[in-house]
């Protein structure tokens, strides 16, 4: 999620903690309160360039909002926001004070993970602390920057880490037939469900990877703050991070004409789906990210083919999309339809 403003970054407040977290469709799920509110429901989200509380939860909680921008996520469509400005962000004892947040809708994302989300922890929360991600044991610590040094981390791939708009980038290279390889700088976004995927110009102006790009499926691949994405999903031969390499992952060819998947700054987006195959420390202040390996590295990419977008609308799963000559297509399922 990208948003037209400069804020004042908040600087870490607290020792470390260990919570556990709800691991949804690869979206990490936290409890947390906003100015010692109730327990709400938060995604962890590198990918998101500032915290954002849902505006009904916003209101309810006291938070007064204030100007006006426009967040922009992967999706084409945009959506106006306002800002609310020292907040108090916690997970347990892990606390943030003087935290600029987004306010806008989220309801339109909680029926795609079919649950309640009441806000997104950012980049202003997350480089507060160093922050682990233990995805095997479900669980999250931060740290104090200035009492955990990531490079004590006896094992794993220490990755270099740039931090732009709020958004940490590496360095990753696509392995395509033949063995060519592209090198390129890809996000990091916990808040992704998938794998990997490229964006339009990246694809465009690589002739193998639009061959492959164009010879792959139409499907429901990606949706966020904006909107469903335009993609086809299909495989390249390998993704490597330093020294780590990924058989055969599953990628999204972007072919969006706007939004965060149509910026030609980068080639594309790391989400979930890989960095579940991992125990992830993000250190921001060391410009590090170190990769543990855990079980499931070698776990096989896999793609649902089924060739529909659905939601969850009350007790039933709304159509949002159709995929024509899928399977979903070919059993007569429609756009709009109730499950």
């Amino acid at each position: 999620m990208v948003v037209s403003a400069t804020v004042a970054r908040a600087q870490p407040v607290h020792d470390a903690i260990d919570v556990p977290f709800d691991l949804n469709a690869n979206h990490i799920y936290l409890r947390a309160t906003v100015n010692g509110s109730r327990p709400l429901w938060f995604l962890l989200d590198t990918g998101a360039e500032m915290s954002v509380v849902d505006s009904t939860v916003a209101a309810s909680v006291g938070l007064t909002s204030v100007g006006s921008a426009t967040a922009r996520g992967s999706g084409e469509g945009t959506m106006k926001a306002g800002f609310a400005q020292g907040v108090t962000l916690a997970v347990g004892r892990a606390v943030a004070k003087g935290q600029t947040v987004v306010t806008l809708p989220l309801d339109a994302l909680e029926p795609i993970d079919g649950r309640s989300i009441d806000g997104i922890l950012g980049h202003d929360f997350i480089a507060s602390f160093v922050v682990t991600i233990d995805y095997s044991q479900r669980r999250v610590s931060f740290r104090d920057p200035a009492r955990f040094d990531s490079a004590t981390i006896p094992a794993g791939e220490r990755v270099p880490i740039e931090i732009v708009g709020g958004i940490p980038r590496i360095h990753g290279t696509v392995v395509l037939p033949g063995a060519e390889t592209i090198d390129g700088v890809f996000t990091v976004d916990t808040g992704s469900r998938t794998a990997l995927s490229l964006n339009t110009p990246f694809v465009r102006e690589n002739a193998l990877v639009n061959r492959i790009a164009e010879s792959s499926l139409d499907a429901p691949y990606g949706f966020g703050i904006g909107g469903a994405t335009k993609t086809r999903v299909g495989r390249i031969d390998a993704f490597r991070i330093g020294v780590v390499k990924f058989e055969k992952p599953v990628i999204g060819f972007s072919f969006g004409e706007k939004g965060v998947d149509a910026s030609s700054s980068i080639a594309g987006n790391i989400g979930g789906e890989l960095m579940r195959r991992f125990r992830v420390t993000f250190d921001y202040g060391r410009k590090v990210m170190v990769l543990e390996p855990n079980a499931a590295l070698d776990d096989p990419f896999r793609y649902d083919a089924f060739g529909a977008l659905l939601s969850l609308d009350g007790e039933a799963f709304q159509v949002r999309r159709v995929v024509e000559g899928s399977p979903a297509s070919k059993a007569g399922i429609r756009e709009n339809d109730r499950i």
